[in-house]
């Protein structure tokens, strides 16, 4: 009861002390600002299945061990390890930034301090407001850029039903469809271009060991290998979807996903009301107890 009492006295308290509710009201109005103030956000989600392309392990178990090792060693993958590594490469640090590079997309991580004009970044003395990063550096840092280009970009995998959905998120809706697509067709295009390069050296490895063995069973294993690459560099050269095909292409949203103008809202006033009752107890503690 006791414990009750103390509740509802400062319950009271909280509802004629105006020091208490002087955080509520001034988080309130920093929320309404924020939703006034920002921009909709919208997101666009490109949905993908993995395309793979070969299964080289009967050849490579025909071949002797040491012989299969070294042809192991030139990258041959089979189906599943393929999807993996392309998945791994979809997320990777070094996509992202090729991607960013070429669709210049500096303004849509940076808007305040990249000039789409001059094509370059903008002096810290040129910049009105400034958020996030070191205000003093010119040009982010490349871990920014990234970390701003996730912060945008989600890509998520379905485990149980194979996909990949990759989302991104913008105020503008038609861009944001447009370069979830893109991105897409960018990581196929550059995958595709490396296991070009790849399958060119392999192929001619494995020549170089046909023509050095003598053995006609290493022979035909190595034959179903120059084989194999050979189909793979035709596959690769004939098809635009080479990682990942596409089942369920972005488009543009009809509706924002935030700022969440609710959320915010609620957000602003439970940490009012939290930091409001923090100064009524701390006011309580030191007034000393209270007389009646």
């Amino acid at each position: 009861m006791k414990l009750v009492r103390l509740a509802l006295d400062y319950a009271r308290k909280f509802v004629l002390s105006g020091t208490a509710w002087l955080p509520v009201v001034a988080f309130m109005l920093l929320a309404v600002v924020y939703v006034l103030v920002a921009a909709d956000r919208y997101s666009a989600t490109v949905t993908v299945l993995p395309a793979s392309v070969s299964n080289t392990t009967t050849a490579l178990d025909s071949l002797p061990r040491s012989l299969g090792g070294q042809i192991l060693g030139l990258g041959l993958r089979s189906g599943s390890s393929e999807d993996g590594r392309n998945l791994q490469m979809l997320k990777s640090r070094r996509l992202a930034l090729a991607f960013i590079h070429e669709k210049q997309l500096y303004s849509d991580l940076f808007p305040d301090r990249w000039d789409p004009e001059a094509g370059e970044w903008r002096q810290p003395e040129a910049r009105l407001l400034s958020f996030g990063g070191n205000d003093d550096d010119v040009q982010p840092s490349e871990w920014q850029i990234v970390q701003q280009f996730r912060a945008m970009t989600k890509i998520r995998t379905d485990e149980y039903a194979g996909t990949t959905m990759v989302t991104m998120t913008l105020s503008d809706p038609d861009r944001a469809a447009s370069l979830a697509n893109d991105f897409i067709q960018f990581a196929n295009r550059n995958i595709q271009q490396l296991d070009l390069a790849s399958s060119e050296q392999n192929i001619a490895y494995l020549r170089e060991q046909l023509e050095a063995e003598g053995n006609a069973g290493l022979i035909g294993a190595l034959s179903s290998l120059v084989e194999e690459q050979m189909r793979r560099m035709m596959l690769a050269s004939s098809t635009s979807e080479y990682a990942f095909s596409t089942i369920d292409p972005a488009i543009p949203p009809e509706e924002p996903t935030g700022p969440g103008a609710l959320l915010v809202l609620v957000f602003a006033f439970s940490s009012g009301i939290a930091i409001g009752a923090f100064l009524l107890v701390l006011e309580s503690i030191l007034s000393g107890p209270q007389t009646t």
